[in-house]
């Protein structure tokens, strides 16, 4: 008996030996195989939505050129197709930053989707009677990003996020990446990219996959021309755009925890159609100037003075309306733009700042200092000129301000300014003035335009 229990143990153990010696790593194919399966049973998701890019626009010989960054947090509900986003977009393009919050709800009856934003402290409402797809959650699908025929590569090293250990896997895609790219921004902006071409386009896709859960941490995108190249786009409507670097990191967050999306009161109440952006484009020039000549109501001193207020409202000055100018619709209480349009065209945006230390009085000086250095190392700014700071006297009070001009991708011509002021010993106020004149070196804006600007002040 014993000598049978010898053998049984030894055949035993033999299986078990070859058992494990069968076992091998999983491949590329095997973790994405696995991965698209799971997340494709997510009804969910939460995370977040980083992207880059240098975008060109060219139409009947006209040419902009700008840098934008758009950081938004993602919800998504599958089933319904609802999404909520909230986060910041920026651009270099009139040093353009601001906050927004949507919520894009599809109509129960299938009559198309409902947008709501909130851009600084208002919410506005808009109805497309196209459901044209806009589909966020479609961003889990990660067929997406994946072109038939394209080769898996598993990285020989994991990575590590918070204690878990990460799986990496690259692909690219240069030859038919139409259809996954398409996908891509039908999810992100609603456009099914059937009137774009991306023939030219080459795309660099990597993944990060939990080893232990098979789903993704992220997913990031690299789209660029040929060899790393501009990646010229053009379309069915005569225009070209061009995208430099654009880099997309989709990181997901949680699955499987939202039923539905619900639209606060405040937005649910908002006035409908009162920003329909994809009806502006399609205005003419002379209806958008005459809508946005409307000015916002905002609170005035007894003499009409607009009372500009620090963050914290604890501290406020008065401004004058502007000559010649009209205040910005977006302005507010913190926040005052005035614009002159016509024959050289500027705008003017005052805030007042808190200092909290010594080097705040030397922020605005350093930054345009940093401005310049960065745009000495891009090639496609030249003409890239600095005044040191300058000082006069606006109503006794002493105002100094730095210059900056450049020209961007030898098409686009800037002027930046900022001058500022001290209140008191914890208050400085901003001024800062942008030019975008049709010829090269003709600027409007001067010391003399400057110092009216501070004219009229009082604290």
């Amino acid at each position: 008996m014993k000598k049978k229990t010898g053998v049984l143990l030894l055949v035993t153990g033999m299986v078990l030996m070859m058992l494990g010696g069968c076992r091998r790593e999983p491949t590329a194919a095997d973790i994405m195989r696995k991965t698209v399966e799971n997340t494709g049973k997510a009804e969910s998701f939460s995370g977040n939505m980083l992207m880059e890019a240098g975008i060109g626009i060219e139409e009947s010989g006209l040419s902009l050129g700008f840098d934008m960054t758009i950081d938004m947090d993602i919800d998504a509900v599958k089933e319904s197709g609802a999404c909520h986003m909230k986060g910041s977009v920026k651009a270099d393009l009139a040093d353009l930053a601001m906050e927004m919050e949507l919520y894009s709800i599809p109509e129960e009856d299938g009559s198309g989707i409902t947008a709501y934003a909130k851009l600084g402290d208002e919410w506005t409402k808009v109805k497309n009677d196209e459901d044209e797809g806009n589909d966020i959650a479609a961003l889990m699908n990660l067929e997406n990003y994946l072109e038939k025929g394209t080769k898996l590569k598993l990285e020989e090293e994991t990575e590590e996020k918070d204690g878990r250990e990460l799986y990496v896997i690259t692909t690219s895609a240069d030859s038919n990446i139409s259809k996954g790219v398409g996908a891509v921004m039908d999810g992100m902006f609603g456009n099914g990219g059937e009137d774009l071409d991306f023939g030219d386009a080459q795309l660099d896709v990597t993944f990060r996959v939990y080893r232990d859960e098979m789903m993704p941490e992220s997913v990031s995108l690299v789209l660029s021309g040929q060899d790393g190249e501009e990646l010229e786009i053009p379309n069915e409507e005569g225009s070209e755009i061009t995208f430099r670097d654009l880099r997309l990191v989709l990181e997901f967050e949680e699955f499987n925890h939202l039923d539905e999306i619900k639209v606060p009161a405040e937005a649910l109440e908002a006035q409908s159609d009162a920003m329909d952006i994809m009806g502006d484009l399609e205005k003419d020039d002379d209806t958008v100037a005459a809508e946005n000549a409307v000015e916002p109501e905002l609170e005035k001193d007894s003499d009409g003075n607009y009372i500009l207020t620090d963050w914290d409202g604890e501290s406020e000055v008065f401004i004058a309306p502007r000559e010649g100018m009209m205040l910005d619709q977006y302005s507010e209480d913190t926040y005052l733009c005035f614009y002159k349009d016509g024959d050289g065209a500027y705008s003017a945006t005052y805030t007042l700042e808190t200092l909290y230390g010594p080097e705040d009085k030397e922020f605005y000086t350093e930054s345009k200092k940093e401005e310049k250095e960065s745009y000495e190392s891009r090639e496609e700014y030249s003409d890239i000129e600095y005044q040191e700071e300058r000082e006069f006297e606006a109503d006794g009070r002493k105002v100094t301000y730095v210059t900056l001009t450049y020209t961007y991708d030898e098409t686009l011509y800037k002027k930046d300014v900022y001058a500022w002021t001290f209140i008191d010993d914890e208050h400085m106020l901003i001024c800062e003035i942008g030019e975008y004149p049709e010829e090269k070196g003709e600027y409007a804006v001067d010391e003399a335009v400057i110092k009216k600007l501070f004219e009229g002040i009082k604290s």
